[in-house]
This record gives structure tokens, sequence and C-alpha cells, in this order.
């Protein structure tokens, strides 16, 4: 299993959710972020100075798919996302060892909180708990 995370314009948003619903991947994590690449942001022209601005908007796009399908889904971005231009988005790949859904993580004791925050059910606040 691989993680990608793509950092990528904002506009360009709609453009990936719809490849990764085309290659039918689930699981997607999407985040607005700050930041700048190596042309450090540009310069905005304001009333009355120039103003560096070099944090710009980029969206975060994260997903965990099969080793198979990495190569397909960057070159599908790089066909239908890319402008060729500074300031485009980056795409970062790494291995994934362990997956789990988080409600399986947590071992069930009928003395411990339903909530899985590992209280005594007599010291949790919640109903369900009581």
């Amino acid at each position: 299993m691989k993680e990608m995370v793509i950092i990528i314009r904002p506009e360009k948003l709609e453009k990936v959710k719809q490849i990764m619903d085309h290659e039918k991947l689930g699981g997607i994590s999407i985040s607005s972020v700050m930041g700048c690449g190596t042309q450090r942001g540009v310069e905005e022209t304001g009333v009355q100075s120039a103003v560096p601005a070099n944090l710009l908007p980029k969206i975060r796009v994260q997903i965990v798919l099969e080793d198979e399908k990495v190569e397909d889904i960057i070159a599908r971005i790089r066909d239908e996302v890319a402008t060729g231009h500074v300031g485009d988005g980056k795409i970062f790949v790494r291995d994934v060892e362990n997956r789990g859904a988080w409600e399986q993580s947590f071992i069930t004791d009928p003395e411990r909180c339903d909530r899985g925050y590992g209280r005594e059910k007599s010291d949790c606040g919640y109903q369900t708990c009581k």
C-alpha cells in the first residue's frame, strides 16, 4: 500500500476528485493549506505598496491506494491537472505498513467506557456508558 499526498491549486480540486472517482478510489482526505514552493510565493500589488505574499492557498489531497495504481494516478494528474507553470503542485508517495479502521483498534472491556476513551464507566459522562 502507498499513501499519496497531492498538493494542488484550489481550482484543480474538482479535476483531481474526478480522477479519483474514475479510478474508483475512496477514502480520500482533503484539506485547505497554505504554502509556497521554490518560487517563494508571488508579489501582489496593493493600493499603497507592493506586499510580499509568500504563502499561497493550496489544497492537500491524501489517499491510500494499492501500489499498482500509483503510476497511473500520477500520470493522469500530470496529464489532466498540471498546467506547466510554476506552482502547479507536488505529489509525494510513501509506503504504508499498517492500516486499520479506528473503530477496530479498541478492545471492548465491559468495565471501560464504550466510547473508547479508556475511562472507567463510572467516571464517564456519556449516557451510553452509565
